[in-house]
């Protein structure tokens, strides 16, 4: 078994060895219209929620027993 010593020197390590490759220039080519037709989409079914921190954390609470 490794102690925790070890696996700090071997991540030190790691961090010392890394090397920059390229630089990748994401555009996810989303605008401002296409974030504004999801959301006009989406609308209709939030219509529903009330309260909608008590949801998304109904939601998420779910999602931890899954895993």
């Amino acid at each position: 078994m490794r102690t925790n010593g070890q696996i700090e020197a071997d991540a030190q390590a790691d961090c010392n060895s890394a090397q920059f490759l390229e630089w990748v220039d994401r555009d996810l080519g989303y605008s401002q219209a296409d974030i504004d037709s999801l959301i006009q989409r989406s609308a209709p079914a939030g219509v529903g929620i009330v309260n909608p921190d008590a949801w998304l954390e109904e939601l998420r609470g779910e999602s931890r027993h899954v895993r």
